[in-house]
């Protein structure tokens, strides 16, 4: 299989990836792959962290000081990955953005359930969850992302972002950023490794895998964050942050 445009880009930041590939929203083996082995290694440089995000280079050190209520790694990362997105094909993570899964592969998510579906729950405790999260969503985005985008010397150039693209960010984050320490971190390949496609789990036993296979990666992928040296992927175990 040909390296896609994803992983073509990690290599040419002074990452690696060997074995794997991205095949739309799955993560596959590109070659027969035994436990314990290394699958792939992705720098610093490819990787969207909410400790980036008051950095002078993101023009939104100001947030810290208007807006301390979201200094918090979640909102945060949101806010840094929605100025990306807002930049599209001239952010320097286009790559990365471009392998996250769009909004019509997020309709089973609560946060994108339609109103008409939400009503059928209601008197539910899952309705009321439900009216929760489309608050904050709501809340959030009047209250701070507006502002922020609009305000004097903002990155986002006084042009708000629509309401649908911070609920991607929101979910993005919800759905595929892991902990490092204090910080949220995405980074490629490893939202479709947390959720890979419908019956992966049937692979769960198998712990060697056969090229083209979409295996169950939440179970059998381990991954180290550190902060200067990035990401590194093997097979085997849990999904971990160290």
């Amino acid at each position: 299989m040909p390296p896609t445009p994803c992983d073509a880009w990690v290599v040419e930041h002074g990452g690696a990836v060997d074995g794997i590939a991205l095949r739309g929203a799955a993560l596959v083996t590109t070659a027969a792959v035994k436990k314990g082995r290394q699958l792939a290694s992705l720098p610093r440089s490819v990787l969207l962290s909410s400790d980036d995000v008051l950095l002078p280079e993101t023009g939104l050190g100001f947030v810290a000081e208007r807006f301390p209520d979201v200094v918090v790694p979640p909102f945060m990362l949101a806010l840094l990955l929605l100025l990306h997105d807002a930049r599209g094909a001239d952010s320097r993570l286009a790559p990365l953005l471009r392998s996250l899964p769009a909004a019509d592969e997020l309709r089973h998510l609560p946060i994108f359930m339609p109103s008409k579906r939400r009503a059928t729950l209601k008197g539910t405790d899952a309705a009321a969850l439900l009216e929760e999260l489309q608050h904050e969503l709501q809340q959030t985005y009047r209250d701070y992302v507006r502002p922020i985008a609009r305000a004097k010397g903002s990155p986002f150039g006084g042009a708000v972002p629509p309401i649908e693209r911070w609920r991607w960010s929101l979910a993005m984050v919800w759905r595929c950023a892991v902990a490092h320490g204090e910080a949220k971190v995405i980074a490629p390949l490893l939202c479709a490794a947390a959720h890979g496609p419908p019956g992966a789990d049937a692979w769960l036993e198998h712990l060697d895998h056969e090229p083209g296979r979409a295996a169950a990666w939440a179970a059998e992928v381990r991954v180290r964050v550190r902060a200067r040296v990035g990401v590194r992927v093997r097979v085997g175990v849990r999904i971990r942050v160290s």
